[in-house]
């Protein structure tokens, strides 16, 4: 019995650290995600409208419209480069056309920063590799 427990707490041990890999940011490339769902990102694609900075915020809204029944479309009040704001359009029963709800941001990251510059929409450079072999200190020299 103790042995099926100590197995049990290893592949826990296991899956978790493996869970923690699915959360984590692209390395390298662009994405955009709000600071409400960080974990769900989008990347950053300029064949889509608003170079998919809405889906950021499609997502936050089906998590969260605000008073009523998200519609499935936002609306973009203020749209920059790294930065895009807009509300969930939401809907009622008894009331005819949509209405504002919850505003959500969304903005543009890479490699887990987010861009300070609203106008920043750069390439992503890729994150810095440790070289485990590199970072042991000076080479040890042999005495002769």
């Amino acid at each position: 019995m103790k042995k099926s427990h100590l197995l049990q707490s290893a592949v826990f041990f296991v899956s978790l650290l493996f869970a923690q890999d699915l959360f984590a940011f692209p390395a390298g490339v662009l994405y955009w995600a709000t600071t409400d769902y960080p974990d769900q990102f989008y990347t950053y694609d300029i064949l889509k409208p608003y170079n998919g900075s809405v889906d950021a915020i499609d997502y936050a809204c089906r998590q969260s419209p605000g008073t009523g029944t998200y519609s499935g479309t936002v609306r973009v009040i203020l749209s920059f480069p790294a930065a895009t704001t807009g509300y969930c359009r939401n809907t009622r029963p008894f009331f005819p056309g949509a209405f504002d709800g919850n505003l959500y941001t969304a903005s543009l990251y890479c490699n887990g920063e987010r861009r300070i510059d609203e106008m920043d929409d750069s390439p992503c450079q890729s994150a810095d590799v440790i070289n485990i072999k590199g970072n042991l200190g000076s080479p040890q020299c042999e005495m002769p």
